[in-house]
């Protein structure tokens, strides 16, 4: 009884080969930050892992960057499993009625956005991988 409450111990302990890659997978990473017209993106910032990354003084309505990122670059801690991305946008709303949105993509494929109204506009979307 005890060897078999332990195999089946183990087998829920069975790592996830598609979680389990050794740190080696890449992701092509899109943000696109969007507000409406009159109003304008100011900054945004990125957050993979540790890694954090600014862009200032900007203008416009909209703002696009790609990134390929490996598995390993998406953790905290190379020990823990955990992968996430935050992206957020600042920018300045020309009325109450102003939107903003914050968006990711992951290898083509939505898998979050965020958005906000008003005259300050701050959407912030973050990801966190299977």
């Amino acid at each position: 009884m005890g060897l078999i409450l332990g195999l089946a111990f183990f087998a829920g302990c069975k790592k996830d080969k598609a979680k389990d890659t050794g740190g080696n997978a890449t992701y092509k990473v899109k943000f696109v930050g969007t507000v409406s017209a009159g109003s304008s993106i100011k900054s945004v910032s990125i957050v993979y892992g540790v890694n954090v990354k600014s862009f200032t003084a900007l203008s416009g309505t909209s703002w696009t960057q790609e990134m390929d990122l490996k598995e390993q670059e998406l953790r905290s801690f190379s020990d823990n499993p955990t992968k996430n991305i935050s992206f957020g946008v600042q920018a300045d709303g020309v009325n109450a009625s102003a939107t903003g949105k914050a968006e990711i993509f992951v290898n083509g494929t939505s898998v979050k956005k965020a958005e906000g109204s008003g005259t300050v506009l701050s959407p912030n979307a973050t990801y966190i991988f299977d």
